[in-house]
């Protein structure tokens, strides 16, 4: 049941971005504060990866155990960029 709570999350995150990109984008402080929690919730998602789930089972999916790593990194970024003011 904790993935139902994960999807609703993370779809919640892709709904503001699809349909709030404009308003995210604006230095407004409510947009800075969502950017920099979004950026905190992938950056965080990082050591999850690592540590948390199975070394064995990352190991055997090694690509996609990258890809997850990297795409952690690029919202991570991009989001804390946008917090930043778009530095």
């Amino acid at each position: 049941m904790h993935w139902i709570y994960i999807v609703l999350v993370v779809g919640f995150f892709s709904s503001l971005c699809f349909w709030f990109a404009p308003e995210l984008a604006e230095a407004s402080g409510l947009a800075r504060f969502l950017s920099a929690f979004m950026a905190v919730f992938w950056l965080l998602r990082i050591p999850v990866q690592l540590f948390f789930y199975d070394s064995e089972v990352r190991r055997q999916n090694r690509a996609a155990d990258v890809g997850f790593l990297l795409t952690f990194l690029l919202l991570g970024t991009v989001f804390g960029s946008a917090a930043l003011g778009g530095l």
